[in-house]
């Protein structure tokens, strides 16, 4: 092989990698960024939360060019949840508040929901991300619903709305136990199995329309934006 084709051949090798290498950090990010970046979201948790944590998992999101962790509490490893580099006001973002509001509307609300529906296929609290960092400027994080955060309640039942009384009971029951916790708490109810969208239905009551409900007929006038 000639000298001149070595060369040729090196340079184009070269460029090869200069191009996979730009791809990677692309969208994986610089490995030592995610280390020093990593340490810094986590000194700033521990700062603002006066309390210490452990980093599950560093990664970049490509989508928004930003470094991250995943981390839970040293003293609560079931609360998890994601921080990271920010945006406008915010050098960091962490979404503890959520992850936590999350954990206790689903402890608050999961035997209630399994007495009532027990035929349900799943159910889910979730919070708004981005909630907390306008609502907690300080620990501790209070209770959700000592709190504006919004948390709707999720349940799927796999078969169709039968319009029953029966089914009108179970809502109502729930709406009343979501009505002593207080809050500011939506129940969103989906009847069908999921992977035929086109043909399920729903149910939602707003924080506003749980605050009216008193009785079944309640239900049966909120509950008309069943599709």
């Amino acid at each position: 092989m000639s000298k001149k084709v070595k060369i040729i051949l090196s340079s184009f090798l070269v460029i090869i990698i200069g191009i996979v290498a730009t791809i990677y950090v692309e969208f994986a990010g610089l490995p030592w960024k995610k280390q020093t970046v990593g340490n810094e979201i986590l000194h700033y948790l521990e700062n603002k939360y006066n309390e210490e944590f452990v980093i599950d998992k560093r990664f970049y999101n490509f989508k928004d060019s930003s470094y991250n962790i995943k981390v839970h509490p040293k003293n609560n490893p079931s609360v998890q949840f994601n921080a990271g580099e920010g945006y406008g006001e915010y050098h960091f973002v962490d979404y503890y508040a959520e992850a936590l509001w999350e954990k206790q509307a689903t402890e608050d609300f999961k035997s209630i929901i399994e007495k009532h529906f027990p035929e349900k296929q799943h159910f889910r609290a979730n919070a708004v991300y981005g909630d907390g960092m306008d609502l907690v400027k300080r620990p501790p994080i209070p209770h959700y619903s000592k709190t504006k955060a919004f948390i709707m309640l999720g349940i799927n039942i796999p078969t169709n709305f039968s319009k029953s009384e029966g089914d009108f009971k179970k809502m109502l029951a729930v709406v009343k136990s979501m009505q002593e916790v207080g809050g500011n708490i939506e129940l969103f109810i989906s009847y069908g199995p999921e992977d035929d969208s086109k043909n399920m239905t729903y149910a939602t009551f707003t924080p506003e329309e749980v605050k009216k409900i008193k009785s079944i007929e309640d239900i049966k006038r909120y509950y008309n934006n069943v599709q």
